[in-house]
Parts: C-alpha cells; structure tokens; sequence
C-alpha cells in the first residue's frame, strides 16, 4: 500500500543575507496578456518579493492590461504582433531603460524572452558582470508552420540559443 510521505520544506531564508537580493525580469508576456507565461512570471515574481527580494521587470504592457501584476513594471517599447494584436513584440531597450537598470544594481538577471529584449538585457549583463539566467516557456517554432514562417527555422533557433545558451542557468518547464 502506498503511503504518501510529506516533508517539511525548508528554503533559506532571503532576509539572512547582507543585502535583499535585486532581480531584474525581461519578458515578452507579463501583463498585457492572461497566457501560462504571464501567470507563471507573475506567481515567480510575486513568491521572490513575498521571500524579501526586490523585482524590476522589463515589458511591453498596454493601456487598461488584463493581469493585475506583481512587482514593479517598467513597460517597453512594443508594437503587436502581426495577426495576433494580443500579443506584443519588444522593441528593446532605451537609454532610459538603461539607466533605470543601473540605478537598480540587479544581482541577477533573469531573460524569459529570446527576442531583441532578451539579447540586449544578456549583453548589457556580459558587460557589467552580472549573472544571467533564462527560462524558456513557449515551443515558438511549433508555431512557425501555423503562421506560414517556417523559412525562419533557423534564425529562431539561433536567437533561442543566443539568449539562453549563454545564460549561467537555463529552464525550462518539464513535460506534462
């Protein structure tokens, strides 16, 4: 007979160390629209603050947006996605945006985007020394046959691997 067997978990706690640690989040999804990716950086983000650290995310938004998010928004320049107007694509970062980072003084960064936001947040955290992970939450090229773009395969895959494949950490979530 199976008997389940709970355990306590135990995290360490964030608030024992020197100083509340500051993440900076650059996604493509995270209030403009109520998908899986939106709802899972917002449950992430709003666990790490609830632990004591300090979240500033980077990403498109849009008047009046669906998602009450956690954390503090710094919206990004975006347009909609061709066909899809639900969803936005980043436009990069600004020299405004830049300086808001700095100001920060993030301790990790964390990339759940392989677009032009994406590989700009992993330059600008080569050049500072700053520790990088990625996530990755949507299979994009499964997409590509639905909206006639196979011919971008490879580019895809290519800026997939640039924003994540130089990460200290990459995840993604496991299969059902």
């Amino acid at each position: 007979m199976y008997t389940p067997v709970t355990t306590e978990r135990k995290e360490a706690p964030i608030h024992a160390l020197p100083r509340a640690p500051r993440i900076a989040l650059f996604t493509g999804a995270y209030n403009h629209i109520a998908d899986g990716v939106s709802r899972t950086l917002n449950r992430l983000v709003g666990y790490l603050e609830r632990r004591g650290a300090s979240v500033l995310v980077f990403a498109p938004t849009i008047p009046n947006p669906p998602v009450r998010h956690e954390g503090t928004l710094v919206p990004v320049p975006s347009i909609p996605v061709p066909g899809r107007s639900e969803y936005r694509i980043s436009l990069g970062l600004t020299s405004r945006h830049r300086r808001l980072l700095a100001a920060f003084e993030p301790d990790l960064i964390h990339i759940a985007t392989p677009d032009l936001l994406g590989l700009q947040a992993l330059l600008l955290a080569r050049r500072r020394g700053i520790p990088v992970v990625a996530s990755y939450h949507t299979h994009f090229s499964a997409y590509l046959k639905y909206y006639h773009l196979q011919w971008s395969e490879r580019m895809l895959w290519a800026t997939c691997a640039g924003s994540t494949g130089s990460a200290g950490r990459s995840m993604c979530p496991p299969p059902p």
